[in-house]
Parts: structure tokens; C-alpha cells; sequence
């Protein structure tokens, strides 16, 4: 699993710029996994790889759950250094800050992502949620709007832009973005797991 996870790594860190804007979603799955199902084995298993792009990826991601703070804010530093060009450097880095307890520098970063992969919705989602964490709730729901616009079949968007409206009260068109999110989900359940079922 660890090596169809790490061909991928490689694959996500020399794509550039907006024509990745696609793979978001597959990448950040690929993350998610080694975060959620076994961090610390991922980990140990980054630290054996020759010094390297998607190494420190790897480790930015797991020391993101696992040690969150300064060790993993150096990390994703080190991505954007590597490689500046690449959203997925920018995203890490969010993710990294915003497990600091730094919201404003995560929306910083997650600005940075969305720019480099203005067709994807998952840097937005990220940007909204560091800008709801700073009390910018305006701000926030325009990024969440904006995610379903730019991907309208993303069903995660069309979750957490119905939680957005559902916590403003505006119940009729939470319940719309909650019954649009479930459609997308029955219809392509493979952009809900993204991925991570088929390598688990």
C-alpha cells in the first residue's frame, strides 16, 4: 500500500501549477489516508526515503496529526522551498499552520493553493475553514460558495457550503446543498472516498 501510495506522491509533486488542479482531490486523499489509518507506521516509513520532494511531504503531512506545531510547520515549509509552484506545497503548508493554532497564515497559505489550483475545490475549502476559525464568516461562505462553483461535483463543497448556511439559518437552501451533496455522493461515491478505499 505504502508504495502505491508513494508512486503517487511522486506523480502529485512534479505536477505544476493550474493544470493540477484536478488531482487536488486524489492528493489529498492519498494524505488523508496516512493521517487517519496508521500516522506513526507512515511516518517511519517516510524517514526511509532518500531526502526527497515527496518525502517531506510525507513527513509534513504525518507530523501534522501526530506532532502538530513548529516540527511540522518546518516541514511544509521545506515543501515550498522545494517546490513553489506546486499547490499541493501551499495546501500541506495550510494544514501544517492551521494545526499550529496559526489560522491567519493557514488562509495565507490556502490563498496561495487556490491560486495555483483555481479548479479545485479542496484549497478552498481549506481557505474557508482558516477564515472561519479567524470570525470572518462572510469571507468564509463566499470561499465555500466559490468551491462549488469551481468543482460543482465536489460533494464535500456541497456538505460544508449546507453546514455554512444551516449555521446562518437559512435552512431551505442548507437542506438543498445537503440533498445536492448526498446526490453527487450515491452518484460518484469514488470522489467522496477519493481514492482511499481502493488502496486500503
Amino acid at each position: 500500500v505504502f508504495e502505491k501510495l508513494h508512486a503517487r506522491c511522486q506523480a502529485a509533486g512534479n505536477t505544476r501549477g493550474a493544470a493540477a488542479s484536478s488531482d487536488v482531490a486524489s492528493w489529498i486523499a492519498m494524505f488523508y489516508w496516512s493521517r487517519f489509518h496508521d500516522p506513526e507506521r507512515a511516518l517511519k516509513w517516510a524517514e526511509r526515503i532518500p531526502p526527497s520532494y515527496e518525502r517531506e511531504l510525507w513527513r509534513a503531512t504525518c507530523l501534522s496529526t501526530l506532532r502538530p506545531g513548529p516540527e511540522a510547520v518546518e516541514a511544509a515549509r521545506k515543501l515550498i522551498q522545494m517546490k513553489p509552484e506546486a499547490a499541493l506545497s501551499y495546501f500541506i503548508a495550510s494544514t501544517a499552520y492551521l494545526g499550529a493554532g496559526n489560522a491567519e497564515k493557514a488562509a495565507e497559505m490556502a490563498s496561495k493553493a487556490t491560486e495555483r489550483a483555481p479548479r479545485s475545490a479542496m484549497p478552498r475549502l481549506m481557505l474557508a475553514n482558516a477564515l472561519r476559525l479567524q470570525g470572518k464568516f462572510p469571507e468564509s461562505h463566499a470561499a465555500l460558495v466559490k468551491a462549488t462553483e469551481v468543482e460543482p461535483d465536489a460533494a464535500i463543497a456541497r456538505y460544508y457550503l449546507g453546514l455554512s448556511l444551516q449555521g446562518q439559518g437559512i435552512l431551505e437552501e442548507a437542506s438543498r446543498s445537503f440533498e445536492n451533496a448526498l446526490e453527487i455522493a450515491e452518484r460518484q461515491p469514488e470522489r467522496v472516498h477519493a481514492g482511499a478505499q481502493r488502496d486500503h
